[in-house]
């Protein structure tokens, strides 16, 4: 092969190189996209151990002293998948709301089941902030994650409550009637 044909081969093969890392990093964010749709830690596990498992993973990314308790300890187990998923997304936007906002040397996570009730509360340490009157107040100042939070209790026929003030850190929670 003529010297000419073979550089120009050889700068087809580096173009075509240079073509694969974005095409490879495009793959790879699909995937985890694929992955987030349904959660891979309730595929096997139920909603408390699925938020154990993120409240781990906190804890190694951040160094943040993350605390799961679950009351009784089958709480949330006999929800239907959809909504195991929703509440373990809600938990999800929760902690990354502390580890963004809150300057928290602690975070505790509640799951909670008492008379017909299931409670997710998230509370914080941190800085706190005060807290609007309205959903639309919190997307005005830029807290998209509040509203969907509000927007997905709402889809499971519950409500979202937020306590906090600053300096006084803030405690999030959905509260679902069961058996809706």
């Amino acid at each position: 092969m003529p010297l000419g044909n073979r550089l120009l081969d050889s700068a087809r093969a580096d173009r075509a190189g240079d073509l694969l890392i974005p095409l490879r990093d495009g793959i790879s964010g699909l995937r985890s996209i694929c992955m987030g749709l349904q959660p891979p830690d309730l595929e096997a596990r139920d909603l408390a151990a699925g938020i154990s498992n993120v409240a781990d993973t906190m804890r190694a990314r951040h160094g943040l002293p993350v605390y799961v308790s679950v009351t009784p300890p089958d709480a949330g187990k006999g929800l239907p998948r959809e909504t195991q998923t929703s509440l373990y997304r809600c938990a999800q936007e929760m902690l990354q709301n502390v580890v963004k906002h809150a300057q928290a040397s602690e975070v505790y996570v509640y799951i909670e089941e008492d008379d017909g009730t299931l409670t997710l509360s998230v509370w914080d340490d941190g800085k706190g902030f005060e807290v609007p009157g309205r959903v639309l107040d919190f997307v005005r100042q830029g807290h998209f994650g509040l509203a969907g939070l509000e927007q997905r209790a709402r889809r499971l026929g519950g409500v979202l409550r937020i306590r906090s003030a600053a300096g006084t850190g803030t405690q999030v929670s959905i509260i679902v009637r069961l058996g809706r």
